[in-house]
């Protein structure tokens, strides 16, 4: 059907519509399939202003698993009681603004669009929310022409990941068969892009060598609310900067996981990062995949940003080199209400949590690959570890204080690599566990007691390079076992039991205990 003007159809059973126009400025498409058991299935249907589609049970795609855009619409209005799209089928959309809403079963959409979205409402009962959006070509020239083409051939990009490859048709060509002037027949959908310069694949046979220079559309996507009683809920954007403001999965009680991810960050990127406002899975996992930073979306508050069992940051994506996780703007702190971290990043890493934290577990550490530190703090509850915590080469420093009367227990190698200091704040006791190591290449080691509270060493606290001192205060007694050491190279070690608290030190000679090789001095207060 295809008319001047708005078109609307209502069905008392299953409604299938191969191809649906509404011509003009303005126009609507509106569908309807009355019935519990009545479906919508679509191959083509266009409006330029809206669509909306109701179903008695399910909005689907006519052809399975194609790659054809089933929906296109400024704004697309999709109602169901049965699902929309289906677990296994995820169905094509272009729209720029979508909401998504079925009583049950899965929302599974993949939006495809040059232009900035948002998706104001993606909501389910039992059943898992997908919901990604493509890059699309915005242009491209020829990098070489090659040889032996023909006016008409159809070139295809060859590369990247994509539902549906970019085309271009050959309009003239120069000597030898070199591609002259061409025409895109088809921008294509990518969820990784090709790398430029471009091969191609021609048809018919006979040309080679025709290479392209491509830049890609980086579209946002901004996700107002999706949520659902029970399942998972999966947010992909490609290219471009992703917010979530609302998102939660299994808010019923069910199982369910989040993943929330940017891709690309290719020289051609200037987004792709990650914004989240109020993100939930209370029993499950967060993952948090960026190529380019995490942050807090809204200006900065005390509320948690992110509520989950185990959280997963990863920054370290692509080429990005700063990714850093932070509040609003890149200052202050993301919040989190979680049991768990696991953290890859690039940049600077600056959490506050609500509750009692673990860093890593057996499935991941927490670790800066790039030039930032690690700054961890809990507001009233203890601090230990999973896992290996580190910073690298470029003097990323490592600070964890743990707030109220809760204390830090360190299990694990803790490790600040160039200049990066390391600084540790204990509510309530301190201990570095048996056998563990706590050093920085060339920093200094700070570690310190609240309130009456010990401090013990039960592993080897050491800093290199020259200057790098140690330093323990507590505000109870100090004590180290026989096969502690604290290990300097012309710094300084001081130790101090200040409030009410003694020195019990095993070994003080420092061939064992203690070893300064420079020039530092060692004080016992």
């Amino acid at each position: 059907v295809t008319n001047s003007g708005s078109v609307t159809v209502i069905s008392g059973g299953t409604l299938t519509v191969t191809a649906v126009t509404a011509a003009g400025a303005g126009e609507d498409v509106a569908l309807t399939a009355n019935g519990g058991t009545s479906d919508i299935v679509v191959d083509a249907v266009t409006a330029p202003d809206t669509v909306t589609l109701t179903a008695g049970d399910e909005v689907k795609e006519a052809a399975d698993n194609d790659a054809a855009v089933d929906v296109t619409g400024a704004t697309l209005d999709l109602n169901a009681a049965g699902g929309i799209g289906t677990a296994s089928v995820q169905m094509e959309i272009s729209a720029t603004t979508l909401t998504a809403d079925t009583t049950t079963g899965a929302v599974n959409l993949k939006n495809i669009r040059s232009a900035n979205a948002t998706a104001t409402t993606l909501t389910t009962g039992t059943g898992d929310i997908t919901f990604n959006q493509e890059r699309t070509l915005a242009s491209a020239t020829v990098a070489a022409g090659g040889v032996g083409y023909a006016v008409n051939d159809v070139l295809t990009f060859s590369g990247g990941t994509a539902t549906s490859a970019v085309t271009i048709r050959v309009d003239t060509i120069g000597v030898g068969g070199a591609i002259g002037t061409f025409t895109v027949t088809s921008t294509g959908s990518y969820s990784v892009i090709p790398s430029n310069p471009v091969a191609t694949t021609v048809s018919p046979a006979g040309g080679t060598g025709a290479t392209f220079t491509a830049t890609w559309n980086t579209p946002t996507l901004l996700v107002s609310t999706a949520t659902n009683l029970s399942g998972n809920i999966t947010i992909t954007n490609a290219g471009g900067d992703l917010t979530a403001e609302t998102v939660t999965a299994s808010s019923g009680g069910g199982a369910g996981n989040v993943f929330l991810t940017t891709s690309g960050a290719e020289a051609d990127t200037t987004g792709a990062d990650l914004y989240v406002g109020d993100v939930t899975a209370t029993l499950d996992t967060i993952t948090l995949t960026s190529a380019g930073v995490i942050e807090e979306h809204a200006t900065a508050d005390a509320d948690a940003d992110v509520t989950a069992h185990t959280l997963v940051l990863d920054t370290n994506e692509g080429t990005n080199t700063a990714g850093h996780i932070r509040g609003k703007g890149g200052a202050g702190t993301l919040e989190t209400d979680v049991s768990i971290v696991r953290i890859d990043a690039t940049g600077t890493v600056d959490l506050l949590e609500l509750s009692a934290l673990q860093l890593g577990d057996g499935s991941g550490t927490v670790s800066t690959s790039g030039s930032g530190g690690i700054t961890i703090a809990t507001t009233s509850g203890v601090i230990t570890t999973g896992n290996f915590v580190s910073t690298t080469t470029n003097g990323g420093l490592i600070t964890l204080t743990s707030g109220g009367a809760n204390g830090i227990t360190i299990s694990h190698t803790t490790t600040a690599n160039g200049a990066g200091n390391i600084d540790m704040n204990s509510g309530a006791a301190f201990t570095l566990a048996n056998g563990i190591t706590m050093s920085s290449t060339s920093g200094d080691i700070t570690i310190d007691t609240s309130g009456i509270n010990t401090l013990t060493i039960n592993g080897v606290v050491s800093t290199g390079g020259a200057g790098g001192d140690i330093t323990l205060t507590a505000s109870d007694a100090v004590s180290m076992d026989s096969i502690s050491q604290l290990v300097t190279v012309g710094g300084d070690i001081s130790i101090s039991a200040l409030v009410a608290g003694s020195v019990s030190l095993d070994e003080i000679d420092t061939n064992d205990g203690f070893a300064n090789t420079g020039t530092g001095s060692f004080t016992i207060n």
